[in-house]
């Protein structure tokens, strides 16, 4: 079991909340983060019948793409299908997350435009008029061997590494790193008062400038040291793989127009 935080963050690392059109309503719609996340259901509109299933299934949180709340209620009265809906979610201490253009909008290849595409078959599809671009980070930080692999590991799952088509990238380099414990510190190596000398690695990869708290956290709940040495460089890359938005283009050599209509018609 986890907590609904997690699941939220876990959400927001692969579709990130931040790039939803400005009118839309995504995010934790209805719950509480502290709580906790047994089970999750996923459905495209929330309905009573999304909601008899997550009933039945016991999931005790719903991650939908359209919003289900996307303008104020004005009263609870349980005749309108949005408040009626919400009422059958907290009577069920259910949670409710929406993605909608968050997903639209995620870095190519996790936003829905690139699933669309390759449910088609299109290859080498682009993002067309794109609604941004990818600002990014790099974090240097310093590790003991030990525990390299888990740090890498944990930053890499909150979205750090991430090029273009490719994830998990980074680059270590072996070194001497010196410090010296002061009073009130508990080191994992050396002894208070003496000048430690010890191999560590230098660790760099590239950061969502969105993600960076979050990995940074990630990095620093499985690090040995307590006071974990890095540091954090803005980025001013400007590449086409850093592109996102809802549309893609790609050319099919030899298309019929009707042909693929058809293929889109059986994938439903």
């Amino acid at each position: 079991m986890v907590s609904l935080s997690k699941l939220y963050d876990t959400l927001d690392a692969r579709f990130p909340f931040a790039r939803a059109e400005s009118w839309d309503k995504v995010g934790l719609l209805v719950g509480d983060k502290n709580a906790s996340a047994s089970r999750a259901m996923v459905c495209y509109e929330v309905t009573d019948e999304a909601l008899d299933l997550a009933q039945e299934r016991g999931c005790d949180a719903v991650v939908a793409y359209h919003p289900l709340i996307f303008r104020p209620l004005d009263k609870l009265d349980f005749s309108d299908r949005t408040a009626r809906l919400c009422a059958r979610l907290i009577r069920a201490e259910q949670s409710l997350i929406c993605v909608h253009t968050a997903l639209d909008g995620a870095t190519p290849p996790h936003a829905l435009g690139d699933a669309l595409a390759r449910q088609l078959g299109l290859e080498g599809a682009q993002v067309h008029k794109p609604s941004g671009t990818q600002k990014l980070a790099q974090l240097v930080y310093f590790v003991p061997e030990s525990h390299l692999d888990q740090t890498r590991e944990a930053a890499w799952k909150e979205g750090a590494g991430a090029i273009g088509l490719y994830d998990e990238a980074s680059f270590s380099l072996l070194g001497r790193g010196t410090f010296r414990p002061l009073e009130g510190s508990h080191p994992a190596e050396g002894s208070v008062g003496v000048r430690m000398e010890t191999k560590e690695w230098r660790v760099e990869v590239l950061v969502p400038a969105e993600s960076v708290e979050r990995v940074l956290g990630a990095i620093k709940a499985v690090h040995p040291y307590e006071e974990v040495a890095y540091f954090l460089t803005a980025l001013q890359n400007d590449d086409d793989n850093q592109n996102y938005g809802p549309l893609r283009l790609a050319s099919v050599a030899g298309a019929n127009l009707f042909d693929w209509v058809e293929r889109a018609k059986s994938l439903g």
